[in-house]
C-alpha cells in the first residue's frame, strides 16, 4: 500500500487483502497477471483460469506448465515490463480475445489440473484402472492392501 501511494497509482491499484471467498473476487476481474520473478505450483494461475480468466504470467517456473502460450493466456519474460505492457494492452483492447482465451483456460484447468485429474493421473503411474462404475466410486479403495490379521 505504501509502495502504490508512492508511486501515486492508489487510484487504479486493488489490494483486497485476504478473502476467504477467491472465486468471487476473480468473477470480478477481466485478465489475471502473474508477474512473478520465480514460481513454485502456480495455484493462483489454476484458481483464475478455472474462473474462466485468461491469464498473463512471467515464464518461470511451473507457470510455463501451466499456461498455454497464445491459447489460454500469454507469457512473457520475467522483468520484461515492455512485453507485459504489450500484452495487457493486447487483452484490454480485444474482448473476443479475453473470451476466447478464458474459454480455453476453464477448460485445461478442468481437464488438466482439477481433483479428478489429479487422481487419474495418480492411478495411471500406479498402473489402475481408472474408470470406476459410478461417480462417486473411488477407484483406489480396491487396491489398498488389507492388514494381516492378529491371530
Amino acid at each position: 500500500r505504501e509502495l502504490a501511494w508512492s508511486l501515486g497509482i492508489t487510484d487504479i491499484a486493488w489490494l483486497p487483502g485476504p478473502s476467504d471467498d477467491v472465486p468471487k473476487m476473480l468473477q470480478g476481474l477481466d485478465v489475471f497477471v502473474l508477474p512473478s520473478l520465480n514460481e513454485g505450483i502456480p495455484n493462483t494461475l489454476l484458481e483464475a483460469m478455472a474462473s474462466g480468466l485468461p491469464v498473463l504470467a512471467s515464464a518461470v517456473g511451473g507457470n510455463v506448465e501451466v499456461v498455454e502460450d497464445g491459447v489460454t493466456g500469454r507469457t512473457f519474460r520475467a522483468g520484461d515490463v515492455s512485453a507485459l505492457s504489450t500484452r495487457l494492452e493486447e487483452y484490454l483492447d480485444d474482448a473476443a480475445l479475453r473470451r476466447r482465451h478464458g474459454q480455453a483456460a476453464r477448460l485445461v484447468a478442468k481437464r488438466d489440473f482439477s481433483l479428478s485429474a489429479n487422481a487419474r493421473a495418480v492411478d495411471t503411474r500406479l498402473g489402475r484402472n481408472t474408470r470406476p462404475s459410478s461417480p462417486r466410486t473411488l477407484s483406489m479403495a480396491s487396491s489398498v492392501p488389507s492388514r494381516p490379521s492378529s491371530t
